[in-house]
């Protein structure tokens, strides 16, 4: 919150002003969920992270991606956090999309070790049946 100094009639007076936490750019950036549909036909909602505004990540499942400018994604690896040390996972994730020339990470955080392992098989069958891995849109296939 801030203050604005405003004039009436000769008079000073301080008003609070509440400043918005949002801009036209954030609110028009790229939509924060990503669906990927898997080898068995499921799909699988991740939510949708720049590089650096990736946080760190323990126990999730994430697809490194780019985004080309029609918006198309193209998954570049699929695969699920080692460490349960959140930033050496997040430095992991970053150095493989530096060397990919990734510029998102899309994040599935399951609510069970077996749903994490179902979902990473399912989304790298995917990887493996449908090269190259590509996505357009809010609900793509790894195609």
């Amino acid at each position: 919150m801030g203050v604005q100094v405003l004039e009436f009639s000769g008079r000073r007076i301080a008003a609070k002003v509440r400043h918005e936490l949002h801009s036209d750019l954030f609110l028009a950036a790229e939509p924060r969920l990503h669906a990927w549909t898997g080898a068995s036909g499921k799909r699988h909602i991740h939510t949708v992270h720049s590089l650096f505004g990736c946080p760190e990540l323990t126990d999730v499942v994430y697809v490194i991606a780019r985004r080309a400018a029609d918006g198309t994604r193209t998954a570049l690896l699929v695969d699920a956090t080692a460490s349960t040390i959140g930033s050496l996972n997040l430095a992991e994730i970053r150095q493989s999309s530096a060397l990919l020339d990734a510029d998102e990470i899309h994040v599935y955080s399951a609510r069970s070790e077996r749903e994490r392992s179902v979902v990473l098989a399912d989304l790298q069958a995917a990887v493996q049946c449908f090269a190259p891995v590509a996505a357009t849109g809010h609900s793509s296939r790894l195609t």
